[in-house]
């Protein structure tokens, strides 16, 4: 029983986990939707690519139909803000966050001119810089004449660019959710601690957890609303008795002030140290917390309980065999002379 306890409380910090990860990811994706911090990374990492800091060739591209189709207004250089390779297009941009390698290599080639692999041959000796000149036409030349070959070797050139977006945009989001766990996990007061506490001393509450945690594993997330989820889980959270927050657990009383270690470990270590932990924990990702929840439910269901009793065993049917005795018979007859 003490074994199936830990897993279920397992299982709802695991849920805990999940929403509050859950709500920075929504915080995340909405600060983004303003900010348009993914158009502004795909637009320098265009200019990378055209080694064009100035963004002249970039203008051509963005403007081009089959790119600027994709997103409302137009691409003007004069807004690039910065000096260099740290020139960044303004926040809140309409430029698209996404432009299919297709889209762009097609305008790329019209934008250099030319309808036959000779002529776009005689357009790229033009190109004023050289590494842009060097990949169009290395392009060019190991397509063998096949107009296909020579969109598809740019394609992958252009999707390896992007992979270097990528990563930048992954890096900052990184930073950023570790900000909001850290900011999530202070407003709500989520003491991975205190919590573990409640879990360990309320039966009703971890079951109701575990109950929970199932449903948000059949629906394949935590929802569209994980902070109305938070709110009604009847945890121990929020700011409502100052500091150090809810501590529910009866067993733990607060100590005095002239009680040393224990009035720092009540007053300062514990909440700082849950605190920090919980943040830690909500800022690797709801889809690693997702995945966690759903294996601790997968062990749960296939435990088998330890401490029932053993089955009675069913009654044995005994069968007496009555024996008879046999009485043999005597020869009672005599001969006489």
């Amino acid at each position: 029983m003490f074994g199936s306890e830990i897993l279920e409380v397992a299982i709802g910090l695991s849920l805990i986990y999940l929403l509050l990860a859950s709500v920075c990811s929504l915080l995340r994706e909405r600060a983004e939707a303003l900010l348009k911090t993914r158009a502004i990374d795909l637009e320098r990492g265009i200019r990378s690519l055209l080694s064009d800091p100035d963004g002249t060739l970039a203008a051509k591209i963005y403007n081009h139909p089959l790119v600027g189709g994709l997103f409302v207004g137009t691409y003007d250089p004069a807004q690039l803000k910065g000096s260099g390779d740290d020139k960044r297009m303004p926040r809140g941009t309409t430029l698209p966050s996404y432009i299919p390698a297709r889209n762009f290599v097609g305008a790329l080639l019209d934008t250099l001119g030319g309808t036959t692999l000779a002529e776009q041959r005689a357009a790229a000796q033009t190109i004023p810089d050289d590494a842009l000149r060097s990949i169009v036409l290395h392009a060019l030349d190991g397509a063998a004449g096949d107009i296909e070959r020579v969109r598809g070797n740019l394609e992958t050139w252009f999707n390896n660019g992007m992979d270097r977006v990528s990563s930048w945009y992954r890096r900052r989001s990184q930073n950023v959710i570790m900000l909001l766990a850290f900011g999530v996990t202070l407003a709500v007061n989520a003491n991975t601690l205190t919590i573990v506490e409640r879990l360990s001393i309320d039966d009703s509450l971890r079951a109701a957890l575990v109950a929970q945690a199932g449903d948000a594993s059949a629906q394949g997330g935590a929802g569209t609303e994980p902070y109305a989820q938070i709110g009604k889980l009847g945890l121990p959270l929020g700011w409502e008795d100052g500091w150090p927050g809810a501590r529910v657990n009866p067993l733990v009383a607060a100590p005095a002030a002239d009680t040393g270690w224990p009035w720092l470990w009540y007053w300062v270590l514990h909440p700082l140290f849950g605190l920090a932990l919980t943040a830690f924990a909500v800022s690797l990702g709801a889809p690693m917390w997702f995945d966690i929840m759903n294996r601790l439910i997968s062990l749960r269901a296939s435990l088998k309980p330890t401490d029932a009793p053993p089955p009675a065993a069913p009654p044995t049917n005994v069968t007496v065999q009555m024996v008879m005795p046999t009485t043999g018979s005597a020869d009672l007859s005599k001969s006489g002379t």
